[in-house]
């Protein structure tokens, strides 16, 4: 049975098929948490989401409800340390890949390239020009396009259209297909808008600089959607079900604070010995490639095993793949043959994470 897809015009836009190539575009899943101080360049937040900064500027991203009609969350990124004097390789902003597998229908490299049309809610503090850089993975082709804020703290609506890119080479795999970057500022890397470039540029030469040169300053965005044609239609609203789906490809967490249970139940664990085990951890969707793994920390975990506790002193990836991963256990007074479960350890804190981002 097909899934209805509903603008936030309220229109049925299910014959339109999957239009939007943003996953997570209204800002509504956040696995990893709902704020992040400083996050590092290339450090993910939202899901799907990630800065990229370079030089004093420094900033926070959080989860909004502030956030536009028919939108329940936006993204916000405020000013945490200020530059008032950009340098050449001063910049920063917000990131967004598109995978290579949803660029494809897009046809750039080839004669037959297609335009795309970007479009997206945003309210800032500061008003001016701001831009947005679309780049191929190896940032040997950039398109930069400037849009402006018109009125402080005001919701408005971006329609961005590019014109195809016939040339560069343009990853249709599992790779990094476009590599989308919103432009807050930038002393450098930046470009003449509204052409293809060969170089690597990550916005316009006409971007604001004063936007992070005072703390406090705010920038909110949601309803980001990348879709092939030169016309914006309205924001495809899949359900939230399908849009953490979409986002566990890359990325999916077990969080025992999510049922605050002090004893969350993580995987059935085989016991190989005394003092090691196997979880077996079947991944909901196949992810985009084998993930890498992460946890809160050895102490957090313990395995529950013939009516006993055994406390963990390591996880690490035993074999894994994109669709199930087994992870050794390393604890004591365990004994082989038997079953047990691998548990939370008396605490809310403890997680476990797989990683398969672009």
């Amino acid at each position: 049975m097909a899934v209805s897809r509903i603008d936030e015009a309220g229109l049925n836009v299910t014959q339109y098929g999957n239009r939007n190539l943003i996953i997570n575009g209204a800002m509504q899943v956040a696995q990893r948490g709902t704020s992040f101080n400083a996050p590092a360049d290339a450090e993910y937040t939202l899901d799907r989401i990630s800065p990229f900064r370079n030089g004093a500027g420094v900033i926070d991203i959080e989860q909004s409800t502030v956030a536009p009609e028919s939108f329940q969350y936006s993204l916000k990124v405020t000013v945490d340390t200020a530059d008032t004097s950009l340098g050449g390789t001063d910049f920063g902003g917000l990131r967004y890949v598109v995978e290579g597998y949803d660029a494809s229908r897009i046809d750039f490299g080839k004669s037959s390239a297609k335009q795309i049309t970007l479009s997206f809610y945003a309210r800032s503090s500061v008003t001016g020009i701001y831009s947005v850089a679309f780049r191929n993975s190896a940032a040997s082709r950039s398109y930069a396009v400037d849009y402006t804020i018109d009125a402080v703290d005001t919701w408005e609506r971006k329609e961005i259209t590019i014109t195809a890119d016939t040339s560069g080479t343009w990853v249709t795999d599992s790779g990094k297909g476009i590599d989308l970057r919103f432009c807050l500022w930038g002393g450098g890397y930046t470009t003449t808008p509204n052409s293809w470039n060969n170089g690597n540029f990550i916005g316009s030469n006409n971007t604001n600089t004063s936007w992070i040169a005072t703390v406090g300053n705010t920038f909110y965005i949601t309803g980001v959607q990348l879709e092939v044609g030169d016309t914006a239609t309205g924001f495809e609203h899949r359900s939230y079900g399908e849009e953490l789906a979409l986002c566990q490809r890359y990325y999916y967490r077990i969080d025992s604070a999510d049922n605050n249970s002090s004893y969350q139940r993580f995987a059935v664990a085989s016991i190989e010995t005394s003092t090691e085990a196997e979880g077996i951890f079947t991944h909901p969707v196949r992810m985009r490639a084998i993930p890498t793994f992460g946890f809160s920390a050895a102490s957090d975990f313990h395995v529950f095993t013939a009516n006993s506790v055994k406390s963990v002193s390591n996880l690490l990836i035993d074999q894994s793949s994109p669709t199930a991963t087994g992870v050794a256990i390393t604890a004591t007074g365990m004994t082989g043959g038997n079953v047990g479960l691998l548990n939370a350890n008396n605490t809310q804190n403890a997680w476990i994470e797989f990683k398969a981002e672009l």
